[in-house]
């Protein structure tokens, strides 16, 4: 397939940036970057509602792929990819009335390809780009449930720089990447651990018995907000 010509400045200056859903943008305020997540996993089980990452470098560009749009009056939806066959509330509903239009069941085995992360995270120097891809959990979380969602925001960062390399003629590689989750866990037991502190328990563990080729860790907090970390911790990750 051959490509129009374009011109060498709107080449060079195209980004990432430019080229995604202005809804899926994090806003990025004082060299940080808040990733929040507001639905409960299971009713009547805590969950991590807030990650500040801190200490950005200039020029980084973060986005969601797990965004709502306003719908019909009070309620809300996601932002679904409604070029893939998956379930979506725009084919249920019409005009805020439920209508059987599909039967879900004939998604069981696509459903999956339209999960999507809390984060993504890129920063971007020169050709290297350094990616964080992050899911906010509760205290009972199923890995592998994370880590479908890591392999389909991956697939889709893949296409974002395909069409950089490909369309605008430029060299982009993923020189680092990061696959986190970040977590709630519960309360210190300090009467039969008097010496453990969050210190000795905050660290970085790699999660085992997945099915995924690539490393993912997970990280603890102790409280649903206000959680802080920073973004050359996420970059010198060590178990």
């Amino acid at each position: 397939m051959k490509f129009p010509k374009l011109l060498p400045t709107i080449s060079t200056k195209m980004n990432i940036q430019n080229l995604i859903n202005p809804l899926l943008l994090l806003e990025i305020k004082e060299d940080m970057l808040v990733l929040s997540e507001t639905e409960n996993e299971e009713k009547g089980t805590p969950t991590l509602q807030e990650v500040i990452i801190t200490s950005l470098p200039k020029g980084l560009i973060a986005y969601s792929t797990d965004t709502y749009l306003k719908d019909l009056g009070d309620k809300k939806r996601k932002l679904y990819n409604e070029y893939m066959n998956v379930p979506s509330p725009l084919l249920t509903k019409f005009n805020g009335t439920d209508r059987a239009w599909i039967d879900e069941s004939e998604f069981a085995e696509t459903k999956y390809i339209d999960k999507r992360s809390d984060g993504i995270i890129i920063c971007r120097n020169k050709n290297n780009v350094s990616v964080v891809i992050c899911d906010l959990k509760s205290t009972k979380f199923k890995p592998q449930d994370c880590v479908d969602k890591f392999m389909i925001d991956k697939l889709f960062l893949d296409y974002l720089i395909s069409i950089l390399n490909t369309v605008f003629k430029q060299n982009i590689n993923i020189s680092i990447i990061r696959y986190i989750i970040f977590y709630l866990k519960s309360g210190l037991n300090n009467k039969s651990k008097p010496r453990t502190t969050k210190e000795d328990l905050q660290k970085f563990e790699k999660v085992e018995q997945i099915d995924f080729k690539e490393d993912v860790f997970k990280y603890p907090f102790f409280k649903t907000h206000k959680n802080e970390i920073k973004w050359e911790k996420l970059m010198s990750l060590r178990e």
